[in-house]
């Protein structure tokens, strides 16, 4: 439950940051649906470690391509819907209205990417057998730990930089 609770304020805080600089000129695009599962050397990395056969690997590339394009997609309608809210300024008699449609929108696409990624765990987990899931447990894990990691260091140094 948590995780949704993540998932939805992250879109709606980056929200301004994708739309304002690139509406409508390509500029700021944003680069969801390129994570780890877009990148090739992931496939192949994560085929080492839980020794997937050829087809598995195949298989995985084919969901991690399918996944991939489904979330630009939807990465795409919010940047145009948010695109189109940031053109209105407040005086506009139908500020109020737009305000409350972009939120509901941005919510429902959040909900959206969020059984997106569900999905995508589900048809991964699949594609592996038990032996290879457990492993990838252990391998997600050690990930999250290392991000863990990298966001303490960072938090570190900008608390650094701010004392000086």
């Amino acid at each position: 439950m948590r995780w949704i609770l993540v998932v939805t304020l992250s879109a709606l805080f980056a929200t301004p940051a994708l739309a304002v600089p690139g509406c409508g000129d390509g500029a700021g695009k944003a680069t969801f649906g390129s994570g780890p599962m877009a990148n090739p050397r992931f496939i192949e990395r994560v085929a080492d470690r839980l020794s997937l056969s050829p087809e598995q690997v195949d298989t995985l590339q084919g969901v991690a391509t399918t996944h991939r394009d489904a979330m630009q997609a939807l990465v795409g309608q919010h940047k145009e819907a948010m695109c189109e809210f940031f053109e209105l300024m407040p005086d506009d008699p139908n500020y109020a209205v737009a305000t409350a449609t972009a939120g509901q929108a941005a919510a429902t696409l959040a909900a959206a990417s969020v059984d997106l990624v569900a999905q995508l765990r589900t048809d991964f987990q699949a594609v592996l057998t038990e032996e290879q899931y457990a492993e990838w447990q252990i391998v997600r894990e050690e990930f999250v730990q290392r991000m863990v990691e990298r966001k303490e260091r960072r938090r570190g140094n900008r608390d650094a930089k701010r004392q000086r």
